[in-house]
């Protein structure tokens, strides 16, 4: 197969590699494979040609812990700690969105860490309440945009303000329902069983 694009005369960082510098190669792609990276790839006349020179070429960077219901909450708060954070920031904490600002929230985020050159996230995502359309609305937006993507529901049966230092000292009992970010046990196990079984389960990102 024809390359269909070079990129010409980069360093390429191969960590296996003997040598302390990293080789200068080309790198031929064909479609969405790399099908070589060796020394002076031929170059047919409708493949596109990408100078590297004085560049370093690396395998894409891995994020290994995401959430993509956090993209677009930035600049929305002051600087706080974790603990803080939990209480305003997560599903659980402000109204259900919509599956077009979902869709949309998960395109900008893969967006951005294409850009940084991440190719592959894990997205710890916590949709609450459960939904499973909504699940189908992440998934169908990682497919869309093309990157690699682990996607794992976030859930859990235990507050997030438990671990707070004097919260039960210091917090009426009146208000501590309202400041929690756990995600039920209830409807959310029964409903991710069900998506599993139908769909996610075969499903590969």
């Amino acid at each position: 197969m024809n390359p269909t694009l070079i990129v010409r005369g980069a360093r390429v960082l191969d960590p296996l590699a003997p040598e302390p510098r990293p080789s200068v190669r080309d790198i031929a792609i064909s479609g969405d494979r790399i099908t070589a990276v060796e020394q002076n790839v031929p170059v047919p006349p409708s493949a596109k040609v990408v100078e590297a020179k004085d560049m370093l070429a690396i395998p894409g960077l891995v994020s290994a812990h995401y959430h993509s219901h956090d993209t677009l909450l930035k600049g929305c708060f002051a600087p706080m700690p974790l603990e803080a954070w939990l209480l305003h920031a997560v599903p659980p904490n402000y109204p259900p969105r919509s599956r077009e600002e979902v869709r949309a929230r998960v395109l900008i985020g893969a967006l951005e860490a294409l850009k940084s050159g991440i190719t592959t996230l894990q997205d710890m995502a916590t949709v609450h309440p459960f939904d499973p359309g909504e699940v189908d609305t992440i998934a169908q937006a990682y497919d869309d945009i093309g990157i690699r993507c682990v996607f794992a529901l976030q859930v859990g049966d235990v507050p997030g303000s438990r671990p707070l230092p004097f919260w039960d000292e210091l917090i009426p009992p009146a208000l501590r329902g309202s400041a929690t970010v756990s995600v039920k046990r209830g409807g959310s196990a029964r409903g991710l069983a069900r998506v599993e079984g139908q769909q996610l389960r075969t499903r590969t990102l």
